[in-house]
């Protein structure tokens, strides 16, 4: 089954090997491989180890060697970009929190195959203002808010860096997002540090830095799904960091009903992807759950990146949503919500209930141009995909009961 041997290619890379030389990989398997690591945004990880196998003609081995080696000049020139903006920040006096991203690159053996989209700092409201001064003094433009008050706010230089400054680690406009928040009420105020690059990057303690992936990881899995990369980042981060307190770990995942999700994520790490149970003292809590890996990684694996393989998945996170917020709710719902079910890109209609007929037609009409002529992303589809999600936020027991 290709899925498999796309999985033990991946586990290959995560050690920083090639696949023997004796492998044998069909055009048909190839072409799957291909199409798997580019929906999970791993191709040059995945190309990395298999281009001594790979089966395609020269020409189109040169055209894929081609575009894997811009996708990493990309990333280094980004990592390089984004180490010298934090020197120029320290030179300040300012020592953002670095979450995710360029920590989690510095954990594989060759961190630019690890593609990140941007990078994020974690900074208090108090500081929005002296932040949003010093990155644009420094050449970086921001992007329009969706509100005033909106928790994350990102910013564009010319070399490519996307910066993601947070005043909170997950959205304030969910409420299901709200204990998570309440976990790192203090983590702006975190000592830990490591090094990349000879740069001392502050960061999180090793056991919160693990909860955070786990709960981000949970945040898009409930939304639409959540992408193998981020399983491989979640495993990486576990092996190597010491210290991890996994009392704690446990303790938080009981707290948000979210230890069979865990479970089921490390399960997935053990069973395909090396992950050692032993080798970092995992917990009988965790290990001893009875969890479907199948069903979960099924589900990774058709999600990609954040869930985004297909509109209708994106769309079905609204019915997610509800369901681990105890709420349910019919199509008309999620066609036409009250105001306070509407994000801040319609703060109009929050404001101003009279608008609120002019903010359904508005999302109607942006739903409509994105799911174009593609007949599987339609507002049913969505629905339906979001009700067999459900079921399996269910086995994993995220709902409430």
């Amino acid at each position: 089954m290709t899925d498999r041997l796309f999985l033990d290619i991946l586990k290959t890379a995560l050690r920083g090997e090639n696949v023997p030389s004796d492998t044998r990989i069909s055009c048909e398997q190839m072409n799957e491989i291909i199409r798997l690591a580019e929906l999970h945004r791993v191709l040059p990880m995945i190309y990395d180890c298999v281009y001594s196998v790979c089966p395609y003609e020269q020409a189109q081995q040169e055209e894929l060697r081609r575009r894997i080696r811009l996708m990493v000049l990309q990333q280094t020139v980004r990592t390089e970009a984004f180490l010298e903006l934090y020197r120029k920040l320290q030179e300040q006096g300012m020592e953002p929190v670095v979450v995710k991203g360029i920590i989690c690159r510095s954990l594989y053996p060759k961190g630019d195959l690890r593609f990140s989209a941007d990078e994020d700092l974690l900074i208090t409201a108090d500081e929005s203002q002296i932040y949003h001064k010093v990155l644009t003094d420094l050449g970086l433009r921001q992007q329009v808010k969706r509100s005033e008050d909106y928790y994350e706010t990102s910013y564009f230089s010319d070399d490519g860096l996307h910066l993601e400054v947070h005043t909170s680690l997950f959205s304030t406009e969910i409420e299901y997002f709200d204990e998570f928040n309440s976990i790192f009420d203090c983590a702006s105020d975190s000592r830990e540090y490591t090094e990349i690059n000879c740069v001392r990057v502050r960061t999180l303690s090793p056991t919160d830095h693990l909860i955070f992936l786990i709960l981000h990881a949970l945040k898009h899995f409930v939304h639409s799904g959540v992408g193998i990369r981020q399983v491989c980042d979640i495993i990486m981060f576990a092996q190597q960091s010491s210290g991890v307190d996994w009392t704690r770990v446990v303790s938080v995942m009981r707290r948000l009903n979210a230890e069979g999700f865990a479970a089921g994520i490390f399960a997935i790490g053990n069973e395909y992807l090396g992950f050692d149970y032993d080798a970092v003292g995992y917990p009988k809590e965790l290990s001893d759950l009875s969890i479907d890996t199948k069903l979960l990684l099924r589900d990774i694996l058709c999600a990609g990146v954040y869930g985004g393989s297909s509109m209708s998945r994106r769309h079905s996170a609204g019915v997610t949503l509800d369901a681990v917020q105890g709420q349910k709710h019919s199509l008309a719902h999620r066609l036409f919500p009250v105001g306070d079910m509407l994000d801040s890109s319609y703060n109009y209609a929050k404001k101003n209930p009279m608008l609120l007929p002019a903010a359904w037609v508005h999302r109607i009409v942006k739903y409509m141009a994105e799911v174009g002529a593609q007949d599987d992303n339609t507002p049913s589809e969505s629905l339906r995909t979001g009700k067999e999600r459900i079921e399996l936020l269910r086995k994993l027991g995220l709902l409430p009961e």
